[in-house]
């Protein structure tokens, strides 16, 4: 261990791990600083109180945090009072103790021969390194493998060195195991292999093309565009070149979070500098990053191959809408003259008449000869369905929809799929240059026999006559039949993370059965079947009685002279007196920038300390944290960097290098932890949230540039395209998640992962969102993982309630049942229900992925059919309950007028650009997302200190602030932050959270257009 090997910590973490935290949670005192009867008898051989705590204090800072007592700053009060009252002795004896520093080491070296404590050896610190370099393989972070070096050196009784020895043992271990993962990776390289690497780093040969002159890297870095036939053409090209790169697997022994780390720090070279590396770093860098690359490029390129389909099929039914359109006045014009002369026949037939005279009478011969002329082109001419146009723009995009088979490897989970038999029976007949037209084709001495089980009833008319097929609808309908199965997960692509075989995402089934064998599956329906539906039946049963029973005494419900029944719309139920109080406690919080609000909440909370380098894994300290802060601040803006360069005092390389190192998915998902339990743990919390309940919501942002995720929606962009981002705020204050999604998605989807692995604090009970985010795989899901959804249901009374035992009569509410639940599918696939639940608990797989899949089953599957019941039950007994319980309904509004309030905080903040998006990379989009919930979580941290100081000095001056009304107060205001002007971080501001700035005066109010108030 050569001493001038650097340092792998800050400061402020090597005070972390040489002191016992003054906020140390009571569960770890207890865990850490509980003395056992045998230790309570040794310390009790020695004689007076104070020696007695002394000793006993000696033996816990032992334990925890390994480190003798001499060389702790302090014991906190907490600490030692918990050591004290098991002696029964007063925490104040310890005052004295130390004294004679004699004594303290005559006790240390007491310790050491009864409990074996002893210092550390050359051997002992070989052994410790050793036992942490399995970890240091599968991350290179320095922090854990210094708590997990620690951690080895106390389970071992070895007294615990100066931090900057372990610090060495560390740097040692992480450069042993970067080579040992460099040549684990490498080896697997052949010559050609590297040959074809290091051709991706240097200007291309080509001479021709898109690709002449750029560097291949490059090229297969860029982000695709707009969905497109061209678009997927191009991404189609860039997987090509990953096949002629002919790269190995990863090895099965590197860990997946090694991969990753290695992949995002290659994300970061350049062709250049990535050519400067040594050839070992270099090809492990390049094979990781490509790796990670091409698994991006299939997803993106398989929903982009969907997205396309989807555009097309749009298209084709707007084309069919405009012909109808264009001729609707001349077509309205005939059918008068033909219905004229038509009710003249029937009339004249009626009455025994000349019908010919009679028709003659009303339309002049001349006027019906040109009438039936006149129609019968247009009415040929006319669609009678979308698929009508089909051909000609499907010969547009057929090119590139008909390539992803040929380019991408798809696999059929059991048997092989009717698409797949289609597009193989295309290609075949490809090789010939033929198309398929017709069942049976006979080319040479082949004759090729067309599979037809991709062809519904709805292609049928269209693709069929006898023997004769049209090859556009054949192909068209095979391209429709590959997204379905795709959807579905009948076909799998094994180099993909989104379209991965169903059971490729769930917990082994080894595991799984351990789980439960140990009653450690975390769910909350942990019975069986038949008595969870038993409990549901009985439930439902009585709540219909009740409602029934009490129809004419629930506030809002009504039913009508028809016997229809009626849910009137709540009231806001916001006293006035509470909007006043709201506002006379934000006139008193001070005015203050942005900049110097992020400063102060900054050394409040030192949030930032969790963004650290990618490679050395230590965060800036001081002044040279400003340009990340204010790169934090601009991204979350929405400011492009060369608009925050001429806003700020920093440098455009300054600001992009500390994006580009520090600001990754992990260190922005740490500091928002941080960030939201400190609102989360400051008192005056408390005066509006209960940290149990939360609400999710949408908020539509248009793109500016061409993205693959990209997509049109009319009624909230017009003819712009856009993406969702979706939020989960807490009834505390600030979202604590974010997911950017396609603006068409179904927000269901990613309601459950942001539940179940939050990271904060918050233990929450219940979640309330609008009616874009119900399903009832949400509804099975949130029972069966403990949760309570309660949504806002538009038109609730609209949705079927089912029941599951025999039909009974309940009177007007008997309108609303729609069938009853087949138990038998329920009992049938509950484990399997069960085993996807415990899944998504334990982390194993993404709720998100899972109920895609689901959502795009066939009906007949058994546990999408199975969850599906759970959800109708769960929301039945959920909607009966709204129904007559008004309270329900108030909470459910106000959890979703907290994320509303969320949302109108981030429209304030999303003002650069005009609120519009101009990144063209999920990634990219991701990491803007996450630090506009940084900014919004820092403006809560805040606020809710500077709330809880005004309520203080009102209440001081002799004000009345009632509790009752603090409910509605909210963190989120906004309207006395400085969004806009020169930013100045100013280091030496003299305000931070516990040196805060004045309040205002009483008699200062706001501005009449603050928001949000």
């Amino acid at each position: 261990m050569a001493s001038h090997s650097p340092s792998v910590l800050t400061e402020a973490q090597r005070a972390q791990l040489t002191c016992i935290p003054d906020d140390l949670p009571d569960r770890d005192i207890a865990r850490f600083y509980t003395l056992s009867p045998d230790d309570i008898v040794f310390i009790r051989q020695h004689r007076r109180n104070v020696n007695r705590l002394g000793i006993a204090v000696q033996l816990c800072v032992l334990r925890y945090p390994g480190r003798t007592l001499m060389t702790l700053p302090a014991v906190p009060v907490r600490v030692l009072r918990a050591i004290a009252q098991q002696l029964g002795i007063a925490p104040t004896a310890f005052v004295s103790y130390g004294e004679r520093r004699t004594t303290c080491y005559e006790h240390l070296d007491a310790i050491q021969a009864h409990y074996g404590y002893r210092t550390l050896t050359w051997q002992d610190a070989r052994a410790a390194m050793r036992a942490i370099f399995p970890q240091a393989q599968a991350n290179a972070q320095a922090l854990p493998l210094v708590e997990a070096a620690l951690q080895q050196l106390r389970d071992r009784r070895i007294i615990a060195p100066g931090i900057t020895v372990v610090e060495r043992m560390v740097w040692s271990v992480q450069r042993v195991a970067t080579r040992s993962v460099e040549r684990l990776l490498v080896r697997s390289l052949g010559d050609a292999q590297r040959e074809r690497l290091d051709a991706l780093l240097v200007v291309s040969s080509e001479r021709t093309g898109k690709r002449r002159g750029s560097i291949p890297l490059t090229w297969l870095r860029e982000p695709s565009g707009d969905p497109s036939g061209n678009q997927l053409l191009e991404s189609l090209q860039r997987l090509a070149h990953f096949h002629v790169l002919e790269l190995p697997t990863l090895p099965p022994s590197l860990h997946r979070s090694r991969w990753r780390q290695l992949a995002r720090e290659a994300a970061q070279y350049r062709p250049y500098p990535l050519r400067e590396l040594l050839p070992r770093t270099r090809y492990a860098l390049l094979l990781a990053h490509l790796t990670d690359l091409y698994e991006e490029r299939v997803d993106t390129t398989l929903a982009m191959f969907d997205q396309v389909f989807v555009e097309l099929v749009r298209k084709l039914k707007a084309s069919q809408h405009e012909a109808l359109a264009a001729h609707s006045q001349q077509v309205h014009e005939q059918l008068s003259v033909l219905a004229q002369a038509g009710a003249a026949f029937l009339q004249a037939a009626e009455r025994g008449q000349d019908p010919v005279r009679a028709v003659f009478g009303v339309v002049s011969e001349e006027t019906l000869r040109a009438t039936v002329t006149a129609v019968v082109g247009p009415v040929r001419a006319l669609p009678r369905e979308y698929l009508d146009l089909l051909a000609g723009p499907f010969a547009y995009q057929r090119k590139a929809l008909l390539a992803v088979p040929r380019v991408i490897t798809l696999e059929p989970v059991q048997q092989r799929t009717a698409a797949l038999k289609a597009f193989a029976h295309i290609a075949a007949l490809a090789l010939h240059r033929q198309r398929v037209t017709a069942v049976s084709q006979r080319i040479g001495a082949q004759t090729f026999i067309a599979p037809l089980g991709h062809i519904t009833d709805r292609w049928r008319r269209h693709t069929l006559q006898g023997n004769t097929i049209q090859p556009a609808y054949y192909e068209a309908a095979a391209c429709e039949a590959l997204r379905a199965e795709l959807r579905s997960g009948m076909v799998a692509v094994a180099s993909s993370r989104r379209y991965r075989a169903f059971g490729h995402y769930l917990l082994p089934r080894a595991q799984w059965r351990a789980l439960k064998l140990a009653g450690e599956t975390g769910l909350a329906l942990d019975g069986d079947a038949r008595g969870y539906l038993d409990a549901q039946e009985q439930a439902i049963h009585e709540a219909l009685q009740n409602l029934q029973r009490d129809l004419d005494q629930i506030p809002g419900l009504s039913l009508d002279k028809h016997g229809q029944l009626h849910l009137s719309r709540l009231e806001p139920a916001v006293p006035p007196a509470a909007v006043k109080l709201n506002r006379r406690i934000y006139a008193r919080v001070p005015r203050v920038d942005l900049p110097d609000l992020l400063l102060e909440v900054m050394r409040g909370t030192d949030f930032l300390d969790h963004f650290t380098h990618l490679q050395t894994g230590i965060p800036l300290d001081g002044a040279a944290a400003l340009p990340l802060l204010a790169a934090i601040m601009g991204n979350g803006l929405n400011l492009g960097l060369r608009q925050l360069e001429n806003a700020s005092s920093f440098s455009y390389q300054e600001l992009s290098w500390a994006l580009d190192w520090f600001v990754r998915e992990e260190t922005l998902r740490a500091a928002l932890i941080t960030l939201d339990n400190t609102v989360l743990r400051h008192p005056f919390s408390r005066s509006w949230s209960t940290g149990t309940r939360s609400s999710s919501d949408g908020l539509r942002i248009q793109l500016g540039v061409q993205a693959a995720n990209a997509d049109y929606n009319a009624e909230h962009l017009h003819h712009s395209r856009g993406l969702n981002l979706y939020m989960h705020t807490a009834d505390a204050g600030p979202p604590f998640n974010v997911e950017v999604t396609g603006i068409n998605d179904s927000e269901a989807y990613y309601i459950i992962d942001a539940l179940c692995h939050h990271e904060t604090d918050l233990e929450i009970e219940r979640h309330a969102t609008d009616t874009g985010g119900v399903s009832e795989h949400v509804f099975a899901l949130c029972a069966l993982l403990g949760f309570r959804f309660t949504p806002r249901i538009k038109d609730v009374l609209s949705r079927s309630l089912v029941t599951l035992g025999p039909k009974q009569d309940y009177g007007p509410l008997t309108q609303l049942i729609g069938g009853r639940i087949r138990r038998s599918i329920i009992v049938d696939h509950w484990d399997e229900a069960r085993h996807i639940a415990a899944s998504i608990k334990h982390g194993a797989a993404s709720a998100t992925t899972l109920m895609r899949r689901l959502g795009a089953t066939p009906r007949k599957a058994g546990v999408a059919r199975a969850l599906t019941g759970i959800g109708q039950i769960e929301r039945t007994g959920f909607t009966v309950a709204y129904l007559r319980d008004e309270t329900m309904q108030r909470q459910v509004q106000v959890s979703l007028n907290r994320g509303e309030a969320a949302n109108g905080l981030a429209r304030a903040l999303l003002f650069g650009r005009r609120g519009v998006f101009r990144d063209r990379a999920l990634i990219d989009q991701t990491h803007r997302a996450s630090c506009l919930l940084i900014l919004m979580a820092a403006i809560a941290v805040w606020n809710t200190t500077y709330l809880a100081d005004a309520v203080a000095a009102m209440r001081a001056e002799g004000e009345d602030v009632p509790d009752e009304l603090l409910v509605h107060l909210s963190p989120m205001g906004w309207g006395h932050i400085n969004l806009l002007g020169r930013y100045q971080f100013r280091q030496a501001s003299p305000w931070d959270l516990q040196q805060r700035r004045p309040l205002r005066k009483n008699g200062e109010e706001q501005d009449e257009d603050d928001e949000n108030r």
